[in-house]
C-alpha cells in the first residue's frame, strides 16, 4: 500500500451515529492508511448528492461506505451514482463495502470499526 492516504466518503443513517463512527474510523483508518474525507447522513444524502461530493473531493474519494441503516433501495442508488463518478472521471483502485443491515447490531460501535478495517484490507491488498 502507498503512503497516501486512500480517501473515503461514509453515509450513516442518523448524524450522532455516522458521526461517532466516522471519528473512530477516522482515527483507526488513518494507522491503515485510510482516511475519511465526508459524511453524509440522512437529511444530506442522495444519489445526486453522492455525485457531487464525489466529484468535489480532492482528493478523489476511492471508497464509499455504506452504513448498515440504509435500505438496499438507498444502497442500490448510491452505488449506481459512485459507479457513474468512477466511470466518468476514471478513477482506478475503488471500492463501496456496505454494512449490511444488522451488522452494527452484531458487532456493537466498537466492533463495527474492526469489521470495516477487515473489508477494507480485503479490497486493497
Amino acid at each position: 500500500m502507498s503512503s497516501t492516504s486512500i480517501p473515503c466518503i461514509t453515509l450513516g443513517k442518523h448524524r450522532h451515529i455516522a458521526e461517532t463512527i466516522a471519528e473512530n474510523v477516522s482515527s483507526r483508518l488513518t494507522t491503515h492508511n485510510f482516511s475519511v474525507n465526508a459524511i453524509l447522513d440522512e437529511d444530506s444524502f442522495s444519489p445526486a448528492n453522492i455525485a457531487v461530493i464525489s466529484r468535489a473531493l480532492a482528493p478523489r474519494p476511492k471508497v464509499l461506505i455504506i452504513g448498515g441503516g440504509f435500505s438496499d433501495e438507498q444502497a442500490e442508488g448510491a452505488i449506481e451514482a459512485w459507479d457513474e463518478y468512477v466511470k466518468e472521471v476514471g478513477v482506478e483502485g475503488t471500492a463501496v463495502i456496505r454494512v449490511t443491515p444488522g451488522t452494527l447490531q452484531k458487532v456493537g460501535a466498537a466492533g463495527i470499526v474492526d469489521w470495516l478495517v477487515e473489508e477494507l484490507k480485503v479490497k486493497f491488498k
